[in-house]
């Protein structure tokens, strides 16, 4: 299966959660993917191209905590039941901006959304725990809707200072 091709990447998309300009896709910086349990995977190797093609080093810690972030947001993203996600990754001088976007119902105040068919049941200590993991491999993390989507924007320190 070959991999997805970059789509369109506004100025009001990852970037613009933390008041800066994104990356347009014509530099490969974001993938849409159809959401599959192999899509965390898919995820995580799209975000390993992207941090190998950089102009300058990054060191081992910081890629594998991108991957994990990637990977963690885009498996939240499938377990509420969002059939697509795009993946963007922009990398700053002294920090690295992962952002999720998904089409996941707005189903926060609905009690019975664990009733539904298709819902994939996760524990809330499953959850809790990737909240745990996310907060510390995160320097800022927010979480928004936004044209109908459901947008995660994570940012890790790249260099201290």
């Amino acid at each position: 299966m070959s991999d997805p091709q970059p789509l369109p990447f506004s100025a009001t998309d990852a970037g613009s959660a933390f008041g800066r300009a994104s990356r347009s896709a014509a530099d490969g910086r974001e993938i849409a993917l159809p959401l599959d349990p192999r899509t965390p995977a898919r995820s995580r190797a799209f975000a390993q191209r992207v941090l190998a093609t950089s102009e300058r080093p990054i060191s081992r810690d910081v890629v594998d905590n991108a991957l994990i972030v990637v990977a963690e947001l885009v498996t939240a993203s499938y377990l509420r039941r969002a059939s697509r996600v795009r993946v963007a990754i922009e990398l700053r001088e002294r920090d690295l901006t992962v952002t999720i976007r998904d089409d996941r119902p707005d189903d926060r105040h609905d009690e019975r959304r664990r009733d539904r068919p298709g819902d994939r049941p996760v524990p809330a200590s499953m959850h809790d725990t990737r909240e745990m993991l996310l907060d510390a491999l995160t320097v800022e993390r927010r979480v928004f809707t936004e044209g109908g989507e459901t947008v995660h924007v994570a940012r890790l320190l790249v260099s201290a200072g």
